[in-house]
């Protein structure tokens, strides 16, 4: 089975989003620390600073996304994709978190991670990747584009990829670093559907 690279025009268009969530993100990380310091229990574990470094992120992908001229919509379970012609085929890029383990990327793979297979309203294929961000050694935030192939047949699913690009994101000026809860899975928005529609109801 061969990989399925995403066209040059939606890698260098992807290429634009990751320089203005970095950027983006580094405008307003301040706002992170200074809103953990309103109560003592946002700093009992590193999940409300993991939920809010999200949020951010989230937010800077939506208006990146738009600003390059893409199609960026939500997806099930809260996720933010992109949707776009790559080629005779549409891609589907959903923002994601990842870690590096050992050299090895990870992205962890929900019940509800559903992604690819046939749009009803457009009986096209769409082929599924994710735009991830994880921390690299230096602690700065990093970006890359990756064909999702599959999962692992792990206790705890991760993706599978395939064809896989980094983007040389310039280090903003002014410096935010962090260091990712150890225990934080960085599934993101992607959760079980059933988990939520049990938290809605």
């Amino acid at each position: 089975m061969s990989m399925v690279a995403l066209c040059g025009e939606l890698v260098q268009k992807l290429g634009d989003v990751a320089v203005d969530v970095a950027e983006g993100f580094e405008a307003d990380s301040g706002t992170v620390s200074a809103a953990l310091e309103l109560h003592p229990s946002f700093t009992d574990t590193n999940h409300t600073r993991s939920s809010m470094i999200r949020a951010i992120i989230a937010r800077e992908f939506s208006r990146a996304a738009i600003r390059a001229g893409m199609y960026e919509r939500d997806g099930s379970g809260g996720a933010r994709e992109i949707f776009e012609l790559n080629g005779d085929e549409y891609a589907l890029i959903r923002l994601r978190g990842a870690k590096h383990v050992n050299g090895e990327l990870r992205v962890i793979a929900n019940k509800g991670s559903s992604f690819g297979g046939i749009a009803d309203d457009e009986l096209v294929r769409l082929m599924p990747y994710v735009f991830a961000w994880f921390v690299d050694d230096t602690h700065r935030l990093r970006f890359l584009v990756a064909e999702v192939r599959g999962r692992t047949d792990t206790k705890v699913q991760y993706f599978e990829f395939g064809w896989t690009h980094y983007f040389d994101v310039p280090t903003v000026g002014g410096g935010f670093a962090f260091t990712p809860d150890d225990g934080d899975e960085l599934d993101g928005w992607d959760v079980d559907e059933s988990e939520q529609s049990g938290k809605q109801g």
